[in-house]
């Protein structure tokens, strides 16, 4: 099996947070064997990251740190 991209992932992470009614990213992380931060960031990706931009990041052509960063702005209501 292929490894996961980050986007894949995030989305993983939001169907065990759902199917298992987690509501704090400690409870995430001890499910899933990875850090609060870890999950907090891959989290982060899909809650903030515009879905135009989730298969470029899928594909590799938006680096993870450059989604992580866009996904971090906050955008003024307009």
């Amino acid at each position: 099996r292929d490894p996961l991209d980050p986007i894949d992932e995030a989305r993983a992470l939001v169907r065990i947070k759902t199917a298992g009614n987690y509501r704090r990213l400690e409870q995430i992380a001890a499910r899933v064997n990875r850090s609060k931060e870890w999950v907090a960031g891959r989290l982060r990706l899909v809650q903030g990251l515009p879905e135009d931009l989730w298969p470029k990041v899928s594909a590799g052509e938006v680096t993870l740190r450059d989604a992580q960063a866009v996904a971090g702005l906050k955008v003024p209501d307009a």
